[in-house]
């Protein structure tokens, strides 16, 4: 149905797109971790066999915030992150409307 050279050239952003999405993938992420285990307490289950040992262990309890520290995360740079996830989002459209300009002339 579409020639090979169009899929290929359509599939294939730059490298430096692809730098920026895994870039803001990455952040977001990290956002997602710190909302999801950040401030909450989890029960170890049956037998008192903690996935990860924190601080609560000898009370049969995982500690969120220990989760994220075993995943090198850390809590309260929500506001930089979501900074950072937003510079990169505002670098990208920057560069989408720059290269809509010069197409058109």
């Amino acid at each position: 149905m579409f020639s090979t050279t169009l899929t290929t050239y359509v599939c294939r952003p730059t490298s430096f797109v692809h730098v920026l999405i895994v870039l803001q993938q990455a952040y977001v992420f990290r956002g997602m971790m710190v909302n999801e285990f950040g401030y909450r307490t989890y029960d170890c289950g049956d037998g008192c066999l903690c996935m990860y040992q924190t601080e609560l262990a000898s009370q049969c309890k995982i500690d969120g915030r220990g989760v994220l520290e075993q995943y090198g995360y850390e809590t309260g740079n929500t506001g930089k992150w979501v900074g950072i996830s937003l510079g990169i989002l505002a670098g990208y459209r920057i560069l989408g409307w720059m290269v809509t300009y010069l197409r058109k002339t």
